[in-house]
C-alpha cells in the first residue's frame, strides 16, 4: 500500500499530487493537494457498470441473508441455493487455496495461530483464514501488498487475465489489475478502470472484470457498520479475505500503530477474519516490516479492530472491496 500523507510531498500524497483525483478522474482538481481528506470531496466517482451493478446487488442481498441465517431467522439451504446460483451467474471461479502456507506469526490476542495446516478455523462467533501479511515493498505499495496477501491466501499464484502473470506485488501494481505504478499509488475509482481494486482481483481470480469482488463506499453505496459487519462475516465465512481502504483522518480513528497526525494517512488492510461475531475485525498491515516511516517499528503485522469504529470512522471515506 502506499500511506498516503495527503497535504504532503507530492511523492507522498498518496496516489501521488498528479493522480491523487484518481479516486474519481483522471483530471486532478487544483484544490486536491490541500484538502485534508484528499481528492475525494472535489470530484465524482466513476459509475459503476451495469455488470458490477448486478454482481454487486446480488451480494449484498446474499450477506444480509447470511446474517439471518446466523441469527436462525432463515434457511440455511436457501442461503446455500442462492448462494450457488449467484456463483453461477457470475461464473465465479472456486480457488486453489493454499493448504500448504504456514500461519502467520500472531499476538496473543489473536487467535489465528490456531489453524491448523493452512485450513479456516471457526466457530459460531469467530473465523480466521491463514493469510500471510506482505511487507509493502515501497511506500506506494499498500494496495498491491494487501492484494498479494488475499490471492495468496486463495492460492492465486498465476493470473487469469493477461500473460499469466506469477503473484508479486509489483505484478499486481500493474495497469491490468490495480495501476499502482501508473498512478503512483492504488486508486479507489476512477482510474483506467472504473474500480482498479475489484476488477483487478476478479481478473487474477478468473479472468473477467465482474466475479466475486464488488466495492462498497464512496461512489458506490455507503458504508455503515451493521452493513460492513455483515459483509466481513459474509466473506470470510465464505474463505474469501477482502481489502480495506481507509483514511485516517487527526484527532479521529487510527489502525494499531499509526500516528495521530495532521496530515491524514490513506491505507490499503487486508481482512481475514473476524470475533465477536464480527463486532471485531481482523487484518493485516502491510506497514509492519517497512522503514519507510519512523513509526513503522510501532506497527504489528496482524491487529484487530472495533468493526464499527473502523466502519465508521476510517472506511467510511472510501470504502471496502469484498
Amino acid at each position: 500500500m502506499a500511506i498516503k500523507l495527503i497535504r504532503n510531498a507530492a511523492r507522498h500524497i498518496g496516489w501521488s499530487v498528479a493522480a491523487a483525483a484518481i479516486i474519481w478522474s483522471v483530471a486532478l482538481p487544483q484544490s486536491a493537494s490541500a484538502d485534508p481528506l484528499g481528492p475525494t470531496n472535489h470530484v465524482g466517482p466513476a459509475p459503476v457498470p451495469a455488470e458490477m451493478a448486478a454482481a454487486m446487488s446480488q451480494k449484498r442481498q446474499l450477506s444480509n441473508m447470511l446474517a439471518l441465517v446466523n441469527s436462525g431467522l432463515a434457511s440455511r439451504s436457501d442461503y446455500e441455493l442462492q448462494l450457488a446460483a449467484f456463483i453461477a451467474e457470475q461464473k465465479i471461479v472456486t480457488p486453489n487455496r493454499a493448504t500448504s502456507m504456514s500461519s502467520p506469526t500472531a499476538s496473543t490476542t489473536d487467535q489465528i495461530e490456531s489453524c491448523p495446516g493452512g485450513e479456516p478455523c471457526i466457530s459460531p462467533t469467530h473465523k480466521y483464514l491463514n493469510l500471510a501479511q506482505a511487507t509493502q515493498a515501497t511506500y506506494y505499495y499498500c494496495g498491491p501488498a494487501a492484494g498479494y496477501s488475499v490471492l495468496a491466501t486463495l492460492g492465486l499464484w498465476q493470473s487469469a487475465y493477461g500473460v499469466g502473470e506469477t503473484l508479486a506485488q509489483g505484478n499486481v501494481a500493474l495497469d491490468a489489475y490495480f495501476e499502482t505504478d501508473r498512478f503512483g499509488g492504488t486508486p479507489w475509482s476512477g482510474g483506467l478502470k472504473a474500480w482498479p481494486m475489484s476488477y483487478g482481483l476478479n481478473r487474477w481470480m478468473q479472468g473477467t472484470d465482474s466475479g466475486w469482488y464488488v466495492p462498497v463506499g464512496l461512489g458506490s453505496s455507503a458504508v455503515t457498520p451493521t452493513q460492513y459487519q455483515n459483509d466481513l462475516m459474509f466473506d470470510i465465512q465464505n474463505n474469501y479475505p477482502f481489502l480495506g481502504n481507509v483514511d485516517e483522518v487527526f484527532n479521529s480513528a487510527h489502525l494499531v500503530g499509526h500516528p495521530n497526525q495532521a496530515q491524514t494517512i490513506a491505507h490499503i488492510i487486508s481482512v481475514y477474519g473476524y470475533s465477536s461475531s464480527g463486532a471485531t475485525t481482523h487484518y493485516a498491515d502491510s506497514v509492519a516490516g517497512t522503514t519507510f516511516w519512523a513509526w513503522s517499528g510501532n506497527v504489528p503485522a496482524y491487529s484487530l479492530y472495533t468493526s464499527s469504529v473502523l466502519a465508521s470512522q476510517m472506511l467510511i471515506h472510501k470504502g471496502y472491496v469484498w
